[in-house]
């Protein structure tokens, strides 16, 4: 899940309709392991910084102490407009996002090694474009479906299975699911693109958006 907190894993014990084998009564058990990984950081993120920041040195420069209620209301609402501002939808990651979804990839590899994890077998992501930049980051490999990628060009695949044929059995699924995306707080950053404009992009069209329910799709096609 490329959504919460770095790496909190989670064993998640799933009780299983016994097999013809089994005792009669006895309970069979899968474990499954669930990695959590939060997005990088987004451009809105870090214009709200330097807006803060900018505010601040505007306040000083009226001659306010900068730790004055004054100063901190003015912070807040130079921050909150950039929120506000309709050309922050849906934003992407911003440069120091991009390295902080490259670290963690090496954190998480490293991690599952050191501590003999199983692999991740599938990614939940939501549709926010900050999101889905941070799971192409961290897993640049991928199992497809391709009639549910068309686009997908048989040698852009090829390519990739050779470059990494030693893991092709467990190649992660990427879905994209609306379920698990940013609360609806009314914002334009936290809106995200069309379906359309998602599965246009190179960087997306290896991810399936066939678990979304028909109410999602509708939702993910509307215009905002």
């Amino acid at each position: 899940f490329i959504r919460h907190k770095l790496f909190a894993r989670i064993n998640y014990m799933a009780t299983t309709t016994p097999s013809p084998s089994s005792k009669r009564g006895e309970e069979q058990t899968q474990t499954f392991t669930l990695y959590f990984v939060r997005h990088g950081e987004a451009l809105h993120n870090e214009l709200e910084k330097q807006a803060e920041s900018s505010a601040l040195s505007l306040v000083i420069s009226e001659g306010y102490d900068p730790d004055s209620p004054y100063a901190k209301n003015r912070m807040e609402e130079a921050r909150k407009a950039i929120l506000r501002s309709e050309s922050m939808e849906d934003p992407p990651l911003s440069k120091l996002g991009v390295n902080q979804a490259k670290k963690a990839k090496k954190d998480l590899e490293r991690l599952i090694e050191i501590y003999d994890l199983p692999p991740v077998e599938e990614v939940w992501v939501s549709p926010l474009q900050r999101t889905l930049q941070t799971a192409s980051i961290v897993f640049p490999y991928t199992a497809v479906d391709i009639d549910e990628v068309p686009a997908l060009s048989s040698e852009t695949l090829s390519d990739r299975v050779k470059r990494d044929e030693s893991k092709l059995e467990i190649l992660p699924k990427i879905r994209v699911r609306k379920e698990i995306e940013e609360r609806h707080t009314g914002l334009p950053c936290d809106r995200h693109s069309s379906l359309g404009k998602l599965t246009r992009r190179p960087t997306f069209n290896r991810f399936s958006f066939s678990a979304l329910n028909v109410l999602s799709v509708a939702n993910l096609f509307s215009t905002y």
